[in-house]
């Protein structure tokens, strides 16, 4: 389990109620992008997500230094220091503070959610613990096969983050319920390759 205190900046009095210091705890397998992605949907002990909108630019600033900017309505997430695809054990992330700031330059081609903020749909946490379990599996057996050649690494460095292992099914208003399905409609030899590919250049360019 990953523990990262998380505050961010008040847009109103009435978004004033809720400001204070939450704690995200994130599993352990969990990559960058999805605990980006859990800044501005909620879940793992976010009550207070990022309230997205137009024409506004959030910067999450940490420990380490400025990780991201997700731009508008998150139809672009530009990421500075790290890939998406970064686990997030190996880096040394304790605390971040997402900064609001009025978007300077004209964003990207408009994206339409599934539903406009204040609140994007919120998502079922017992479904989506299902699909980390299965993406997790995924990734153990992927860490299994690069374990012959490299002992002693302690992770892998998955290409695909949680939100493509599952599509959304609205069953009910507001509320998804994702359901676990492989990334880009691949086999999930070919997906425990992509992740054993990934892993074996990433310790390539990281001299290990």
């Amino acid at each position: 389990m990953i523990k990262i205190s998380y505050g961010r900046d008040s847009v109103c009095m009435g978004d004033d109620q809720n400001n204070s210091t939450y704690e995200i705890k994130m599993p352990g397998s969990a990559m960058l992008g999805d605990f980006i992605r859990v800044l501005y949907e909620g879940g793992w002990g976010n009550d207070w997500p990022i309230p997205l909108s137009h024409g506004v630019n959030w910067t999450v600033k940490s420990n380490i230094g400025d990780i991201a900017t997700i731009c508008g309505m998150h139809e672009k997430i530009i990421y500075h220091a790290y890939t998406k695809s970064m686990p997030l054990s190996a880096l040394s992330i304790t605390s971040v503070f997402c900064e609001s700031k009025l978007a300077e330059v004209e964003e990207p081609e408009k994206k339409t959610p599934p539903k406009e903020r204040w609140g994007l749909p919120e998502i079922d946490q017992d479904c989506m613990a299902v699909v980390e379990e299965k993406a997790e599996a995924i990734r153990e057996k992927a860490l299994e096969i690069i374990r012959q050649e490299m002992p002693d690494i302690q992770f892998v460095v998955d290409p695909y983050i949680l939100d493509d292992y599952y599509s959304g099914q609205i069953d009910k208003p507001g509320i998804i319920y994702p359901q676990f399905c492989l990334p880009h409609g691949k086999t999930e030899q070919e997906i425990i390759e992509d992740i054993v590919n990934n892993t074996r250049e990433y310790y390539g360019k990281n001299g290990n």
